[in-house]
Protein backbone atom coordinates (compact mmCIF):
# COMPACT_ATOMS: atom_id res chain seq x y z
CA UNK A 1 0.00 0.00 0.00
CA UNK A 2 2.73 2.60 -0.10
CA UNK A 3 1.94 3.90 -3.66
CA UNK A 4 -1.63 3.96 -3.88
CA UNK A 5 -2.14 6.01 -0.89
CA UNK A 6 1.33 7.93 -1.36
CA UNK A 7 -0.04 9.90 -4.45
CA UNK A 8 -3.39 10.58 -4.55
CA UNK A 9 -2.67 12.25 -0.80
CA UNK A 10 0.37 14.07 -2.39
CA UNK A 11 -1.76 15.63 -4.79
CA UNK A 12 -4.73 16.36 -3.07
CA UNK A 13 -2.61 18.43 -0.63
CA UNK A 14 0.10 19.81 -2.94
CA UNK A 15 -1.39 19.73 -6.44
CA UNK A 16 -3.52 22.94 -6.42
CA UNK A 17 -1.04 25.16 -4.92
CA UNK A 18 1.83 23.55 -7.33
CA UNK A 19 -0.68 24.44 -10.24
CA UNK A 20 -1.14 28.05 -8.99
CA UNK A 21 2.24 28.95 -7.06
CA UNK A 22 4.91 26.95 -9.28
CA UNK A 23 2.78 26.84 -12.67
CA UNK A 24 1.58 30.17 -12.38
CA UNK A 25 -2.12 29.02 -13.48
CA UNK A 26 -4.80 31.03 -12.45
CA UNK A 27 -6.53 29.97 -9.70
CA UNK A 28 -10.19 30.17 -11.28
CA UNK A 29 -8.54 28.23 -14.25
CA UNK A 30 -6.88 25.41 -11.34
CA UNK A 31 -9.98 24.36 -10.36
CA UNK A 32 -11.79 23.67 -13.28
CA UNK A 33 -9.01 21.50 -14.21
CA UNK A 34 -8.69 19.35 -11.20
CA UNK A 35 -12.91 19.03 -11.40
CA UNK A 36 -12.56 17.86 -14.65
CA UNK A 37 -9.66 15.21 -13.00
CA UNK A 38 -12.21 14.35 -10.37
CA UNK A 39 -15.35 13.92 -12.48
CA UNK A 40 -12.88 11.53 -14.61
CA UNK A 41 -11.89 9.56 -11.56
CA UNK A 42 -15.53 9.25 -10.37
CA UNK A 43 -16.64 7.74 -13.64
CA UNK A 44 -13.23 5.46 -14.30
CA UNK A 45 -13.39 3.75 -11.08
CA UNK A 46 -16.47 1.33 -12.47
CA UNK A 47 -14.99 1.41 -15.83
CA UNK A 48 -11.79 -0.75 -14.53
CA UNK A 49 -13.83 -2.40 -11.68
CA UNK A 50 -15.87 -4.28 -14.86
CA UNK A 51 -13.36 -4.56 -16.97
CA UNK A 52 -11.14 -6.52 -13.77
CA UNK A 53 -14.03 -8.56 -13.19
CA UNK A 54 -14.29 -9.61 -16.81
CA UNK A 55 -10.47 -10.41 -17.50
CA UNK A 56 -9.46 -13.76 -17.79
CA UNK A 57 -5.44 -14.07 -18.40
CA UNK A 58 -2.69 -16.32 -17.25
CA UNK A 59 -1.82 -14.39 -14.69
CA UNK A 60 -5.43 -14.15 -13.18
CA UNK A 61 -7.62 -11.17 -13.78
CA UNK A 62 -6.20 -8.88 -10.65
CA UNK A 63 -2.47 -9.82 -10.96
CA UNK A 64 -2.35 -8.49 -14.87
CA UNK A 65 -2.76 -5.34 -13.93
CA UNK A 66 0.02 -4.80 -11.09
CA UNK A 67 2.37 -6.88 -13.76
CA UNK A 68 1.18 -3.90 -17.10
CA UNK A 69 0.68 -0.94 -14.96
CA UNK A 70 2.75 -0.65 -11.85
CA UNK A 71 5.78 1.00 -13.52
CA UNK A 72 3.82 3.35 -15.75
CA UNK A 73 1.75 4.41 -12.61
CA UNK A 74 5.32 5.32 -10.70
CA UNK A 75 6.41 7.36 -13.84
CA UNK A 76 3.04 8.92 -13.78
CA UNK A 77 3.95 10.29 -10.64
CA UNK A 78 6.96 11.94 -12.38
CA UNK A 79 4.50 13.40 -15.60
CA UNK A 80 1.99 14.99 -13.09
CA UNK A 81 4.99 17.29 -11.20
CA UNK A 82 6.62 18.22 -14.63
CA UNK A 83 4.09 21.32 -16.32
CA UNK A 84 6.48 23.02 -18.91
CA UNK A 85 6.70 27.01 -18.56
CA UNK A 86 4.31 27.93 -21.16
CA UNK A 87 2.88 31.59 -20.76
CA UNK A 88 -0.67 30.34 -22.56
CA UNK A 89 -3.19 29.94 -19.29
CA UNK A 90 -4.80 27.59 -21.70
CA UNK A 91 -2.20 25.09 -23.06
CA UNK A 92 -1.26 25.11 -19.26
CA UNK A 93 -5.25 23.99 -18.22
CA UNK A 94 -4.99 21.39 -20.77
CA UNK A 95 -1.32 19.66 -19.54
CA UNK A 96 -2.47 19.47 -15.96
CA UNK A 97 -5.59 18.57 -16.96
CA UNK A 98 -4.68 15.26 -19.05
CA UNK A 99 -1.82 15.24 -16.64
CA UNK A 100 -4.10 14.79 -14.01
CA UNK A 101 -6.44 12.80 -15.72
CA UNK A 102 -3.65 9.62 -17.31
CA UNK A 103 -2.22 9.66 -13.80
CA UNK A 104 -5.50 9.06 -12.19
CA UNK A 105 -6.59 6.84 -14.35
CA UNK A 106 -2.66 4.82 -14.22
CA UNK A 107 -3.81 4.83 -10.49
CA UNK A 108 -7.43 3.54 -10.82
CA UNK A 109 -5.93 0.57 -12.80
CA UNK A 110 -3.73 -0.38 -9.79
CA UNK A 111 -5.79 0.37 -7.28
CA UNK A 112 -9.30 -1.15 -8.22
CA UNK A 113 -7.69 -4.82 -8.84
CA UNK A 114 -5.45 -4.31 -6.51
CA UNK A 115 -8.54 -3.97 -3.54
CA UNK A 116 -10.08 -6.63 -5.63
CA UNK A 117 -7.03 -9.21 -4.90
CA UNK A 118 -7.02 -9.36 -1.30
CA UNK A 119 -10.70 -10.95 -0.87
CA UNK A 120 -9.24 -13.97 -3.56
CA UNK A 121 -6.33 -14.75 -2.06
CA UNK A 122 -8.13 -16.29 1.45
CA UNK A 123 -11.62 -17.69 2.41
CA UNK A 124 -11.12 -16.81 5.80
CA UNK A 125 -12.11 -14.31 8.18
CA UNK A 126 -9.10 -13.99 10.04
CA UNK A 127 -7.00 -14.11 7.24
CA UNK A 128 -8.73 -11.27 5.74
CA UNK A 129 -8.73 -9.29 8.83
CA UNK A 130 -5.39 -9.48 9.28
CA UNK A 131 -4.62 -8.75 5.27
CA UNK A 132 -6.65 -5.60 5.71
CA UNK A 133 -4.83 -4.36 9.23
CA UNK A 134 -1.54 -4.73 7.70
CA UNK A 135 -2.72 -2.99 4.55
CA UNK A 136 -4.83 0.05 6.72
CA UNK A 137 -1.36 0.44 8.55
CA UNK A 138 0.73 0.93 5.67
CA UNK A 139 -1.73 2.91 3.69
CA UNK A 140 -2.05 5.27 6.74
CA UNK A 141 2.07 5.23 7.35
CA UNK A 142 2.92 6.41 3.52
CA UNK A 143 0.38 8.98 3.65
CA UNK A 144 2.02 10.51 6.93
CA UNK A 145 5.47 9.79 5.29
CA UNK A 146 4.83 12.27 2.13
CA UNK A 147 2.99 14.91 3.93
CA UNK A 148 6.21 15.41 6.02
CA UNK A 149 8.82 14.32 3.64
CA UNK A 150 7.40 16.28 0.36
CA UNK A 151 7.89 19.48 1.42
CA UNK A 152 11.44 18.70 3.20
CA UNK A 153 12.41 17.39 -0.18
CA UNK A 154 11.03 20.88 -1.98
CA UNK A 155 13.01 22.90 0.44
CA UNK A 156 16.26 20.92 0.53
CA UNK A 157 16.03 21.33 -3.65
CA UNK A 158 15.19 25.15 -3.34
CA UNK A 159 17.94 25.29 -0.83
CA UNK A 160 20.49 23.76 -3.17
CA UNK A 161 19.91 26.57 -5.65
CA UNK A 162 17.20 24.45 -7.74
CA UNK A 163 13.43 25.36 -8.25
CA UNK A 164 10.07 24.15 -6.51
CA UNK A 165 8.98 22.15 -9.78
CA UNK A 166 12.16 20.69 -9.61
CA UNK A 167 11.58 19.33 -6.03
CA UNK A 168 8.34 18.34 -6.80
CA UNK A 169 9.33 15.89 -9.79
CA UNK A 170 11.84 14.47 -7.10
CA UNK A 171 9.35 14.00 -5.04
CA UNK A 172 7.49 12.11 -7.64
CA UNK A 173 10.39 9.98 -8.76
CA UNK A 174 11.34 8.73 -5.07
CA UNK A 175 8.07 8.28 -4.32
CA UNK A 176 7.03 6.93 -7.54
CA UNK A 177 9.80 3.96 -7.60
CA UNK A 178 9.16 3.06 -3.98
CA UNK A 179 5.40 3.06 -4.98
CA UNK A 180 5.98 0.79 -7.86
CA UNK A 181 8.13 -1.73 -6.90
CA UNK A 182 6.31 -3.40 -3.76
CA UNK A 183 2.97 -3.46 -6.53
CA UNK A 184 5.03 -5.07 -9.60
CA UNK A 185 6.67 -7.97 -6.94
CA UNK A 186 3.07 -8.66 -5.85
CA UNK A 187 2.13 -8.70 -9.53
CA UNK A 188 5.12 -11.45 -9.89
CA UNK A 189 4.85 -13.37 -6.80
CA UNK A 190 0.76 -13.49 -5.38
CA UNK A 191 -1.52 -16.17 -7.02
CA UNK A 192 -5.18 -15.58 -6.90
CA UNK A 193 -7.89 -18.77 -5.83
CA UNK A 194 -10.18 -19.22 -8.65
CA UNK A 195 -13.61 -20.28 -7.32
CA UNK A 196 -16.92 -20.87 -9.23
CA UNK A 197 -18.22 -17.56 -7.60
CA UNK A 198 -15.61 -15.29 -8.60
CA UNK A 199 -15.34 -16.62 -12.51
CA UNK A 200 -18.99 -14.78 -12.98
CA UNK A 201 -19.66 -11.39 -13.84
CA UNK A 202 -22.73 -9.46 -12.75
CA UNK A 203 -24.11 -6.77 -15.38
CA UNK A 204 -23.55 -3.54 -14.49
CA UNK A 205 -27.09 -2.27 -14.53
CA UNK A 206 -28.20 -5.66 -12.01
CA UNK A 207 -25.05 -4.63 -9.97
CA UNK A 208 -26.59 -0.80 -9.41
CA UNK A 209 -30.07 -1.92 -8.88
CA UNK A 210 -28.54 -4.22 -5.83
CA UNK A 211 -26.52 -1.82 -4.62
CA UNK A 212 -29.52 1.14 -4.55
CA UNK A 213 -31.65 -1.19 -3.28
CA UNK A 214 -29.65 -1.96 -0.31
CA UNK A 215 -30.72 0.82 2.46
CA UNK A 216 -27.84 0.28 4.73
CA UNK A 217 -25.15 0.73 1.50
CA UNK A 218 -26.98 4.18 0.75
CA UNK A 219 -26.21 5.70 4.26
CA UNK A 220 -22.95 4.56 4.35
CA UNK A 221 -22.22 6.13 0.76
CA UNK A 222 -24.00 9.30 2.49
CA UNK A 223 -21.39 9.38 5.36
CA UNK A 224 -18.80 8.44 2.84
CA UNK A 225 -19.74 11.28 0.86
CA UNK A 226 -20.06 14.08 3.57
CA UNK A 227 -17.15 13.28 5.26
CA UNK A 228 -14.79 12.95 2.29
CA UNK A 229 -16.30 16.43 1.05
CA UNK A 230 -15.01 18.08 4.27
CA UNK A 231 -11.90 16.51 4.25
CA UNK A 232 -11.05 17.14 0.82
CA UNK A 233 -12.02 21.18 1.15
CA UNK A 234 -9.88 21.71 4.06
CA UNK A 235 -6.83 19.33 2.33
CA UNK A 236 -7.04 21.98 -0.14
CA UNK A 237 -7.05 24.94 1.83
CA UNK A 238 -4.74 24.36 4.54
CA UNK A 239 -1.67 24.45 2.54
CA UNK A 240 -2.86 28.15 0.97
CA UNK A 241 -3.96 28.65 4.74
CA UNK A 242 -0.07 27.73 5.71
CA UNK A 243 1.92 29.43 3.43
CA UNK A 244 -0.09 32.91 2.87
CA UNK A 245 -1.53 33.78 7.21
CA UNK A 246 0.61 31.30 9.30
CA UNK A 247 4.01 31.56 6.96
CA UNK A 248 2.74 34.92 5.44
CA UNK A 249 4.24 33.94 2.04
CA UNK A 250 7.35 32.16 1.92
CA UNK A 251 6.74 28.25 3.94
CA UNK A 252 8.64 26.34 1.53
CA UNK A 253 11.68 28.78 0.43
CA UNK A 254 12.23 29.34 4.15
Amino acid sequence: DWGIPSGPMMRSIFYAIYMTDVVGLDPRLASYGALAGIVWDAINDPLVGILSDRLHTRWGRRRSFLLWFAIPFGLSFIMLWSAPTWESQTALLVYVTLAFMIADTLLTLISIPYFALMPELTEDYDERTALTSYRSFFQLFSAMVIVIAAPAIVDKVVAAGGTQQQGFMLVGAIFGLIGAVPLLLLGIFIRERATPEQTKSIPIQKTLKAAWQNIPFRYAIGMYLLNWSAVDMIIVVFPFYLLYWVAEGDLLAS
